[in-house]
């Protein structure tokens, strides 16, 4: 039995457990990232290098501002990604290549 990695984010004076394999996608919002899942966004200070030091392989940066689960992709052409959530990301020329390896050697 594996135990899901999680983390603890903190917004405002709450404290939320947020398993990693419930993230979606995390966008950049000035100081704060927004995190996103099927039932929760939080808004929380911290910056996406700081987040990407925690989160494990199944994380793909696909721009400055955005990070994807790539568990939680549906679907992604040369030009544009969906999420299993129906969020749509454009995938920034020269990343498609990248992202396809990663998802190729996740799975």
């Amino acid at each position: 039995e594996t135990t899901e990695r999680f983390v603890l984010m903190k917004e405002g004076d709450e404290q939320h457990k947020v398993y990693l394999g419930s993230i979606y996608y995390i966008v950049a919002d000035k100081n704060y990232l927004l995190i996103s899942g099927q039932d929760f966004c939080y808004r929380i200070r911290m910056t996406l290098n700081e987040i990407g030091q925690i989160l494990d392989q199944r994380f793909f940066r696909l721009s400055r501002s955005e990070i994807v689960n790539i568990e939680k992709v549906e679907s992604f052409s040369k030009t544009e990604m969906e999420m299993t959530d129906g969020k749509r990301f454009v995938i920034p020329r020269g990343k498609f290549n990248e992202l396809s390896q990663t998802m190729i050697s996740y799975f």
